[in-house]
């Protein structure tokens, strides 16, 4: 895991479509939820119309 100085945006524009792969490459929100991939979480802000950055990548600490 490695953290992130500050929260980023997550890299939403490389993502076309509306099709995540099946990867396991967790990324933790900053709303302190786990993602399973970049994508996922990008997919979760549109459809919640959020904002939610990443934190770091790899699991949340619970």
């Amino acid at each position: 895991m490695t953290a992130l100085p500050v929260p980023e945006q997550a890299r939403c524009d490389v993502y076309k479509g509306n099709m995540c792969s099946r990867e396991f490459d967790p990324v933790c929100g900053s709303d302190g939820n786990t993602y399973n991939t970049e994508c996922v979480l990008c997919q979760e802000n549109k459809l919640k119309q959020k904002n939610v950055l990443v934190k770091h990548r790899g699991v949340c600490e619970a």
